[in-house]
Parts: structure tokens; sequence; C-alpha cells
């Protein structure tokens, strides 16, 4: 793939991440899935730079023990490439639990936010998250510092008054410590409330269709 124009490599990405990691086509995720294992077992050709992200992450929904594996190939890994992918992967198809490791000194600050944010894009573990940066923020704070403002965009997938509510309770008072104007906090308390009034007026047009 790597002598294709730029363009068509990136189409081809797009379309196998939307076949995989969106649609969950099985022939497509159990090919991509084992691939991604054979690159860890240490065959390099065994998938494309540019297809690892979705391979790992079918990976990680074919097999949730996955997960150690993959984290402990993360922290060891010397590829910036690799850790990046890996890292997102782990989030977007990770268990939460695995956020309980932000401490590990073998991570980059970087590679934790991104796995909180990731875990914040997959409907299925929004909710955990939730809860795990509700008992953790101040834990994370030696670490991450001034990074945390940032988690207050990344709310704005949810999609409840009773969610609005909650990061509102969560970052308000710490506006001032984590660097975050009055605008940062209310853009994704707006969209929250506008996508909880949305799939209200949905479901009371079902009710009476």
């Amino acid at each position: 793939y790597s002598a294709e124009p730029a363009e068509r490599r990136q189409l081809r990405q797009t379309l196998v991440s939307l076949a995989v990691a969106d649609a969950h086509a099985p022939a497509e995720s159990e090919h991509m899935a084992a691939a991604a294992r054979r690159a860890l077992d240490g065959d390099s050709a065994a998938i494309y730079p540019g297809f690892r992200t979705t391979g790992l992450r079918a990976a990680l929904r074919k097999d949730p023990a996955f997960a150690d594996r993959l984290f402990e190939a993360l922290a060891t890994s010397d590829d910036p490439l690799f850790r990046r992918q890996a890292a997102y992967a782990l989030g977007s198809d990770g268990p939460t639990s695995l956020l309980d490791r932000h401490a590990d000194k073998r991570l980059q600050n970087l590679e934790v936010t991104s796995m909180i944010a990731a875990q914040f894009g997959n409907p299925a573990t929004r909710q955990a998250a939730l809860g795990w940066l509700e008992a953790n923020l101040e834990a994370l704070k030696p670490r991450l510092g001034g990074l945390l403002g940032g988690f207050v965009g990344v709310t704005s997938s949810l999609c409840s008054e009773a969610d609005a509510k909650r990061v509102d309770k969560l970052f308000r008072p710490r506006m001032t410590e984590l660097g975050i104007g009055e605008l940062d906090l209310a853009r994704p308390l707006a969209t929250i409330r506008q996508c909880a009034a949305l799939k209200a007026k949905r479901g009371a047009e079902a009710a009476t269709a």
C-alpha cells in the first residue's frame, strides 16, 4: 500500500475502518484482528501501519483479555506511532478499568489523555468513563495538571440532562484551577442538552407514530 498515492491510501484506510471499527463486518474484523495479533507476536509485516489501529481495535473486541497484552506492548515499545495507535485502540475498545493504570510511569501523559478521551468516544463506555473521571480527577492532577481542562470537551459526547448536571458539578468548581473559561464549559453542556432534547423529541414521535 505504501506505493499508492496518499489520497488513495487514506481512502482505503477510511473504508477499512468503517467496515471493521464501525460496521463490525465479521470477516474483515477477524482478518484484521488476526493480523494485529501476529504483529504483536513479532511479525512486523503482518499489518500495514495505516491499518494497525483498526486491527488492534478489532482484536480487543474479539478478545477482551488482549487488552492486558496490548497495554504491556504499548508501555514497553519505543515506536512512537505504535504507542499512539495502541493508546487510542485501548481507549476506544478496551475496558474502562484499564484507566486505573494511569499512574504507570512507562506511559506518556498524552497516552493517558488519549485513552481517557477515547473512552468517551465509544457509546458502550461513555457512562463508565464519566464515572471513572468523577472518581479519579483529583488523582490525575499530579500527573496531568493543566491537561485536565481538556477533558471538559470530550464530555460533549454525552446525551442526557443528568449527564449535563454531572459534568457541570465536576468541572464548575474547578474552572479556575484547571484553566477552564465559562465558554469552555458552556459549549459541551449545550451540546449534551441539545442531544438530550433531540432524543426526547424522537422518543415522543415514536410513541405517537
